[in-house]
């Protein structure tokens, strides 16, 4: 398989990932020799993002566990 195609592949396998819940974080799972050859600036990046969206989940999760319909329409009215 010609690299493009091996890419693609990728890419494609990639894409199809689903998020399931977005309020519960997942660690990513990943094996340490798929970060061979990238800069060292993606995989900071992109583990800052994934530590910035674990922080932003369960602060949402809080606020969906604490705050009701009910709520939500008292807090309107008043």
């Amino acid at each position: 398989m010609h690299e493009w195609e091996k890419q693609e592949v990728l890419l494609d396998k990639i894409e199809a990932q689903q998020v399931h819940d977005p309020l519960v974080y997942k660690d990513f799972t990943y094996e340490k020799h798929e970060w061979d050859n990238i800069p060292g600036i993606v995989p900071r990046y992109v583990i800052y993002l994934a530590k910035y969206m674990n922080g932003l989940c369960k602060i949402s999760s809080e606020f969906d566990s604490r705050e009701t319909t009910f709520d939500l329409r008292n807090d309107m009215v008043v």
